[in-house]
C-alpha cells in the first residue's frame, strides 16, 4: 500500500493482515498523527474473495475515496483513499505509481467518428452477473496479482478480456496525458484481439476518451443508439461496435486505461 503525506512524503506498507485499523491511536495499525485524523478513522480489509475494502469508523470528518465521502467501499487499484491529509492507495507487488516506470510504446490514432451513446458506470443500472463469470474473474485477478512484470500484467489483462468468457473483440492499454486532450493516447502493451476478430484499426472514440479523463471512472459507449436498428443507422463500411474504458492508474499528470471494443449487443 502507498501511503502519501502532508508535503508529497510517499511510504509504502505491506498488507500483511486482512485487517488494518487507520487511526491517530497509537495501537492503530497504521498510525496517522494528525489532527483532523480520528483516534480509530477506518480500517481497510480483505474479503473471501481477495478484494480489499475501506470502511469508516464513524471518524469526525469522515473518509472519502476518490473525492467522495463513504461509509464503505470496495477498493480497486486506481482509488484513493482520503483521510485528513492522507491518501492511500493500493499497489501490486512489482507495479508503480510513477508513469516513467511504465513506457509508453507508440501513440494510436482517434477514430473521427464519434459513440452515439456515452455513459458512465454511475449513470446504468446495476448489471445481474453470472456466478461463474464472477468466479473467473476473482481468478484472473489472482494470477495478474502473481505477475511483476507491469507490461506482461497489462497484457494478461487484454488477452483476458478478449477470451470466451468475455467475448470482447480487441483490448488495449492506453495512457492518456491530462491537460492534454489534443494528444493521441499511447499504447502500453501490444493490444490482444479475438481470434475472429478482423485486423483493422481499432475504433478509438473520441468523446470516450474526453469522459475518461473528466470523471476517471469507467465508461461505456456505442456508435449505434440503444432503440435503432443496426442495419438502418449504418453505412456499408461502418461497423457496429461498444466500447467500454476503464481506468487502470492515475495520477496528477495521466490515466493509463483499459479499452476493449466489443460486439454491439454486449455493450449493456
Amino acid at each position: 500500500m502507498e501511503l502519501r503525506g502532508p508535503g508529497g512524503l510517499v511510504k509504502h506498507l505491506e498488507l500483511n493482515s486482512p485487517r488494518l485499523v487507520i487511526g491517530r491511536a497509537a495501537e492503530c495499525d497504521v498510525v496517522l498523527e494528525e489532527p483532523a485524523v480520528s483516534r480509530h478513522h477506518a480500517e481497510l480489509f480483505c474479503d473471501p474473495f481477495g478484494r480489499w475494502w475501506v470502511h469508516d469508523l464513524g471518524s469526525r470528518n469522515g473518509t472519502k475515496v476518490n473525492g467522495v465521502s463513504v461509509v464503505e467501499r470496495v477498493l480497486g487499484l486506481v482509488d484513493a483513499v482520503e483521510i485528513g491529509p492522507f491518501a492511500l492507495r493500493l499497489v501490486t507487488p512489482g507495479s508503480t505509481p510513477e508513469p516513467a516506470e511504465l513506457p509508453a510504446r507508440r501513440e494510436v490514432s482517434i477514430s473521427e467518428g464519434d459513440f452515439e451513446e456515452i455513459s458512465t458506470k454511475t449513470e446504468l443500472e446495476v448489471a445481474r452477473v453470472a456466478a461463474s463469470l464472477i468466479s473467473r474473474v476473482v481468478a484472473s485477478g489472482r494470477r495478474l496479482i502473481e505477475v511483476e512484470d507491469a507490461n506482461a500484467r497489462l497484457r494478461l489483462l487484454c488477452e483476458f478480456m478478449v477470451g470466451p468468457e468475455l467475448r470482447g473483440r480487441l483490448a488495449m492499454a492506453l495512457r492518456l496525458l491530462k491537460g492534454r486532450p489534443e494528444e493521441p493516447p499511447r499504447m502500453l502493451c501490444e493490444p490482444a484481439r479475438s481470434p475472429d476478430s478482423e485486423p483493422t484499426a481499432p475504433y478509438i472514440s473520441r468523446g470516450m476518451l474526453r469522459a475518461l479523463r473528466e470523471r476517471n471512472e469507467p465508461v461505456l459507449g456505442s456508435n449505434v443508439a440503444a432503440s435503432a436498428e443496426v442495419e438502418l443507422t449504418l453505412t456499408s463500411d461502418e461497423m457496429a461496435v461498444s466500447a467500454v474504458a476503464c481506468p487502470l492508474r492515475s495520477d496528477e499528470r495521466s490515466i493509463d486505461c483499459l479499452y476493449v471494443l466489443l460486439p454491439p449487443e454486449l455493450g449493456t
